[in-house]
């Protein structure tokens, strides 16, 4: 076995990377299904928090980017259980719903109002955290998905 690219191996022999990659999918999965518990709970939980004076289209911006995040993960568990979706795409999956979820909630209050046509409030400097509590919500995550290092970086630069 050689280590290409630090964390994805690659093996001579296509048994011991078909092994590789069934142990790979029991583990991940695992993980995947915790994510989307939790993430389903939070995600109900957020719909049913009041708007605080926030315009309805930009709540709802939030809440609806948010439920289809929670159910599209929802879709690839059940795809991946299923066998709908093949495993070996996990990583773009990965990849692609983490680059919308880290883009949509980089949006401050004030980015949706301008985006939505609508009159902006004024700033409030502390929602900066909101993206902070994403992202550790996110690399907690990653960190145990096993997902493709070049994947992660570009998730990475993508949402900069």
């Amino acid at each position: 076995m050689r280590l290409v690219f630090h964390l994805q191996p690659k093996f001579e022999d296509a048994s011991l990377e078909e092994r590789h990659l069934s142990e790979r999918e029991v583990r991940s999965l695992s993980v995947l299904r915790t994510v989307v518990t939790v993430y389903l709970f939070i995600a109900l939980l957020w719909l049913a928090m009041p708007r605080a004076g926030m315009a309805l289209s930009a709540w709802l911006f939030y809440r609806v980017n948010t439920f289809c995040s929670a159910l599209s993960l929802l879709y690839f568990l059940v795809g991946y259980y299923r066998r709908w979706v093949s495993f070996k795409k996990y990583d773009w999956h990965i990849f692609v719903l983490g680059c919308h979820f880290l883009a949509f909630q980089s949006f401050d209050r004030c980015c949706v109002e301008g985006l939505l046509g609508l009159p902006t409030s004024p700033a409030v400097h502390d929602e900066a955290y909101q993206l902070l509590v994403c992202m550790t919500f996110w690399a907690g995550f990653l960190a145990y998905a096993e997902v493709d290092l070049r994947l992660h970086l570009a998730m990475i630069h993508f949402n900069l």
